[in-house]
Order: structure tokens, then C-alpha cells, then sequence
């Protein structure tokens, strides 16, 4: 019976397929899909982080930034960050390196799932969460690079461009286990050896992003 709980908790929320890759070009900030940022410039922004420290995507001019849509209270990203294997590999190779910096960002609005200070120190520290998080508390960030899923993940180059725009692995659906290749990874480590991702694109899927309801 717990187990078929926990499936339906992660079924309620899942949105991969909701969003397709192929979304119009040109299409409004809510229709868009993240695969449209690729090969493309990415949206700037400046964002404060739970501490209230200002950060901005031209801080890391130069440097490969890896970007993924955050909710603490999402079971789909809760089973990547506390998978040991998946996040100590994150965390080995993107946290602390000179040529590469891993931000999240999580778009929920006040009141909604993912957004309380206090829940988020605790699900960090429980998910064994290194890396910086970032507020878009409007929305606005999400809405420009098309993030309708947590977790949605974006690779962009030393040269400001998407490279790859997606899911964070290959092969788990919404209620299995991080397997496969973990496509994040390879697009930093393609650009790194001068190269472009083998895989540019896959369609996200998790919870729907928290946004404010207009």
C-alpha cells in the first residue's frame, strides 16, 4: 500500500509529457519549451539566493553554468538529490571547479510547494545539497527559459550559448531510480574537451513548476 501511495504521489505531479520538445518558435514565455533555448543566447538574470545574496548569470561570463529548476517538495527531484551516487557525481564534478558553476532555481511562488526558507535548509541538508539555489520568486527566469518541469535542467557554454536543455539522465521515468547516462554531465564534460553534447535535448518530466497564478 505505501509503495502504490508513493506512485501516485509522483503521478499526480509528473509533466513529462505535457511539454513537448517542439514547441513553436517565437511562442509566449509560458509556451515555450527548453529545447528552443538551445544553440541559443541565455536569458540573463540576476537572482537572489535564500540568503539574500545577489547573483547573475553574467557573474560566470567565461564559465560553463549548469542551471536546473528546483523544488524541495517535488518527490521526482527528491529521489536524484538524495540518490548517493547521482549527486556525489554531481557534486565531484561540477561544485568547487574553476571552469564550472552548478545553480538552482527554484520558481515557486509564496505560499506554494518548494518555497518556505525553513523547509528548504532543512530538504538541502537532508539531500546533501551543495550547490547555490536561487529564488525567481515572480517567475519571470522560469517563464524565459521555458522551465515547466522540476527538475529541468540547462547546460550553457563559456560562450553564453544553450548546449543542452532537458532532463537530468536518459532513462528514469518519474518513478524509478536515476539509470542510464546522465545527460547534464556529458554536455559539461563535451564542452570542456572542446566538443559539442552528443545529446542537445530531452524532454523533462517531474512536477509541474509552483508558479504565482496570474
Amino acid at each position: 500500500m505505501h509503495k502504490l501511495l508513493v506512485f501516485a504521489a509522483v503521478l499526480a505531479c509528473a509533466v513529462s509529457v505535457a511539454f513537448a520538445a517542439d514547441a513553436p518558435a517565437g511562442a509566449p514565455a509560458s509556451d515555450k519549451s527548453p529545447s528552443d533555448l538551445v544553440g541559443q543566447k541565455a536569458p540573463s538574470f540576476t537572482l537572489a539566493d535564500f540568503q539574500g545574496k545577489q547573483h547573475s548569470l553574467a557573474d560566470y561570463k567565461g564559465k560553463i553554468v549548469v542551471l536546473d529548476w528546483f523544488n524541495y517538495g517535488c518527490p521526482v527531484v527528491k529521489k536524484y538529490y538524495t540518490n548517493k551516487d547521482f549527486v556525489a557525481s554531481m557534486n565531484k564534478a561540477l561544485v568547487g571547479k574553476k571552469d564550472v558553476v552548478w545553480l538552482s532555481v527554484t520558481s515557486s511562488a509564496p505560499g506554494s510547494e518548494g518555497y518556505d526558507p525553513a523547509g528548504y535548509k532543512t530538504a538541502a541538508a537532508d539531500f546533501g545539497k551543495v550547490n547555490l539555489t536561487l529564488r525567481d520568486v515572480d517567475g519571470k527566469v522560469g517563464h524565459a527559459y521555458g522551465a515547466h518541469a522540476t527538475p529541468t535542467v540547462f547546460v550553457i557554454g563559456k560562450d553564453g550559448k544553450v548546449v543542452y536543455a532537458g532532463a537530468f539522465d536518459e532513462a528514469s521515468g518519474p518513478g524509478e531510480a536515476p539509470k542510464g547516462s546522465n545527460l547534464a554531465l556529458a554536455a559539461v564534460e563535451a564542452v570542456r574537451a572542446g566538443k559539442a553534447p552528443a545529446v542537445t535535448s530531452s524532454k523533462p518530466f517531474g512536477c509541474s513548476v509552483k508558479y504565482a497564478q496570474k
